[in-house]
């Protein structure tokens, strides 16, 4: 991910966010489930906990975008 990571710095001027994208495991964790399609900007601090892969066996994945960030309550 460290090289993805180094990728998404390159570009961050164009697509400063990042969305959690859906697992391919033909079961995915509902833990990961919660977190599928939400936008963080690049430098907050949950990316630190929640980049995948964030547990043993998992296949969830990461995109850069340009989309506005997910507003949580």
């Amino acid at each position: 991910m460290a090289v993805n990571w180094k990728k998404f710095e390159r570009t961050k001027r164009l697509y400063p966010n990042i969305e959690y994208m859906p697992s391919r495991a033909a079961d995915p964790r509902d833990s990961h489930r919660v977190l599928w399609h939400l936008v963080f900007s690049m430098d907050d601090p949950i990316w630190n906990t929640i980049m995948p892969p964030s547990d043993w066996n998992c296949l969830c994945g990461v995109r850069q975008t340009a989309r506005k960030v997910t507003p949580i309550p």
